[in-house]
């Protein structure tokens, strides 16, 4: 099996134990009482992600191949416009057209008027949440996202730099910094920013493949089951110690 068939492989198997959408489970009333249903369920909307994660796993290979041709330039801006891409891509056909329209008009209306007394120019992404999650231990409004997930995006492009910078051409990253950074993508993308309207672990997923991808290191292969993946989420150490296995795993993984 080439290293292409592996990462596609184990990024669907991760899909697959990670995501309830995949299987048909539409489960956002459980997130937020604000969730919407989605616009398909059951076997349609299993149909319909798996369709959607095939495009996934082509554009994340793609784009995490382009970031290692090109080491070190990785920036919050590159990172920030490929999850956005990815988050759309996983939702595509999932909403009805204008489904959160009214709610989003409401919370611009907010940021106009908190923005000056904050002293940030303070924007609303549509693509994320309208609620604050009760489960995280940061506690970010939907007003402050945007700038929270700008922070995030550039504090990881630096450690990505860093790893690429430090890397021998042809030779992988350092497996033990790349597990760290791996885990402090999924522990402040999906654990603790947790941002996006629906989708998160997906588009998380998609970003840990991509960050392996592109340091050269084998692809995490996650834990058979979601409550083993997010056992360790909001602790950095565990959950890198938890990546270390995952690559491993990856590396030895066969379809």
């Amino acid at each position: 099996m080439t290293d292409d068939r592996r990462f596609e492989t184990v990024f669907r198997e991760n899909i697959r134990r990670r995501s309830r959408t995949a299987s048909g489970q539409d489960k956002g009333s459980e997130t937020s009482k604000s969730k919407k249903p989605l616009a398909l369920q059951g076997e349609a909307l299993a149909a319909k992600v798996a369709a959607n994660t095939e495009r996934l796993v082509a554009d994340v290979a793609a784009t995490a191949d382009r970031w290692a041709a090109n080491m070190p330039i990785k920036t919050g801006d590159a990172l920030c416009e490929a999850c956005e891409r990815w988050f759309d891509i996983v939702n595509d056909g999932l909403y009805g057209p204008g489904a959160y329209a009214d709610e989003f008009a409401a919370l611009e209306k907010d940021a106009a008027k908190v923005g000056p007394l904050l002293e940030l120019p303070l924007s609303v992404n549509r693509r994320y949440r309208l609620w604050t999650p009760g489960y995280t231990t940061i506690k970010v409004p939907p007003v402050l996202l945007e700038t929270f997930m700008s922070a995030f995006y550039d504090l990881l492009g630096g450690m990505l730099f860093d790893a690429g910078f430090v890397r021998e051409p042809d030779e992988p990253a350092d497996l033990a910094q790349g597990a760290a950074i791996m885990a402090y993508a999924d522990l402040m993308m999906d654990g603790e920013l947790h941002p996006w309207m629906d989708g998160c672990g997906r588009v998380s997923t998609a970003l840990v493949m991509a960050v392996a991808r592109s340091l050269g290191l084998p692809p995490p292969l996650f834990a058979e089951t979601k409550d083993g993946h997010y056992a360790t989420i909001r602790d950095l150490m565990p959950h890198t110690e938890y990546f270390v296995a995952a690559m491993r795993r990856g590396a030895e993984h066969r379809p």
